[in-house]
């Protein structure tokens, strides 16, 4: 099928441009777009972060997320609202990191500071973020930002696979990272 014609039914079923065209694709826009009509409670930053209190995290805490900020239509605070709040709640003894996949475009360079990463909306705010670390990885790289930041990044660029003892995350077993999926969905896997 050519792009064109590609294009034409991404339009057709309501597939953002952005998205593949797949029963995936498909299901997760439709979704979205209905559930909106469904789940209509409103929430804030500070409602998701009683949420994560409640599984355990406190001041200190060492915290990892993975998200997609598209579930988050119900949610009255922006983005950074959400770090905001995050960060307060474990404040400055704590870590905050994020899955920071880099968005590679053919024929550019990978650069820690500047490419944006293909791990969705918060972690890309968060990656912007003031005093945020990257770890050097083309496929796998995080950001965080606490004291464990050096740590966790440092020596991601020696790892041979994205879970070995030099990788950001075997390492965040090793500092009792609490883990939260934001907006995954019940059977996420990544």
């Amino acid at each position: 099928m050519d792009k064109k014609t590609k294009n034409r039914l991404r339009k057709l079923l309501g597939i953002p441009p952005n998205e593949g065209l797949s029963l995936e694709s498909l299901i997760l826009t439709w979704r979205l777009k209905i559930g909106k009509h469904i789940f209509k409670k409103k929430y804030t930053a500070q409602d998701v972060v009683a949420a994560m209190k409640s599984m355990g995290m406190q001041k200190g805490s060492v915290v990892f997320i993975q998200s997609r900020w598209a579930e988050f239509y119900n949610c009255t605070s922006d983005v950074e609202d959400l770090i905001d709040a995050i960060l307060d709640e474990i404040g400055p003894e704590g870590t905050l990191g994020m899955a920071c996949m880099p968005f590679m475009q053919e024929g550019k360079l990978f650069n820690v500071k500047k490419t944006p990463t293909n791990a969705g909306f918060l972690a890309e705010a968060f990656r912007r973020y003031p005093g945020v670390k990257r770890s050097v990885n083309i496929q796998h790289s995080i950001c965080a930002l606490g004291p464990q930041a050096d740590y966790l990044v440092s020596e991601h660029y020696l790892s041979e696979t994205p879970w070995d003892k030099k990788s950001p995350y075997y390492k965040l077993s090793e500092v009792n990272a609490l883990v939260f999926g934001l907006g995954l969905g019940k059977y996420w896997i990544g």
